[in-house]
């Protein structure tokens, strides 16, 4: 009897630590996918667009802070269809202060019309401010490392 819940307190070890290597690993793809779009929208060629929608809506958790997301819809046309996207930036509005969100929607006026960058080989794929956040992209990085770190850190120690 003591034996199984030996096993089922390694097993339930084991899949926490397990759980925080995937949760790390997630996060490490997420900021490096990020990265890698938001680096190459700089050569991204361009079209006009318009706003359609730009806005902050903001929402309180279940601890009373509230979350600010940025809002900005657009539409534009490449190679006559049209597309419509709500992405402002690659790695954007998930650390960036309200400050911050009150700049790019002042920037961004319904009606007006902008520079939309779009993937070549995808112009559903679009953004309207090319490049990343450093901010964002070392919070994600190190966060997905400490993550991924924990895991295997924890299953390492756990074998012996």
């Amino acid at each position: 009897m003591a034996r199984s819940r030996s096993i089922g307190a390694i097993l339930t070890i084991v899949v926490f630590f397990g759980a925080l290597a995937v949760f790390g690993s997630i996060a490490l793809f997420i900021t490096a996918e990020g990265a890698y779009y938001g680096y190459a929208s700089q050569s991204w060629p361009g079209t006009e667009g318009i706003i359609d929608a730009s806005g902050i809506t903001t929402v309180e958790d279940d601890q009373g802070k509230k979350k600010h997301r940025l809002m900005i819809a657009y539409h534009y046309t490449v190679d006559g269809v049209r597309y419509v996207n709500n992405k402002t930036q690659f790695l954007d509005n998930i650390f960036s202060p309200k400050t911050k969100k009150d700049h790019i929607v002042a920037t961004f006026q319904v009606g007006q019309k902008a520079r939309v960058s779009y993937h070549p080989s995808n112009p559903q794929t679009s953004v309207l401010i090319t490049g990343f956040p450093i901010g964002t992209f070392l919070v994600g990085l190190l966060l997905g490392l400490l993550f991924l770190g924990l895991g295997v850190l924890g299953i390492i120690l756990l074998r012996r």
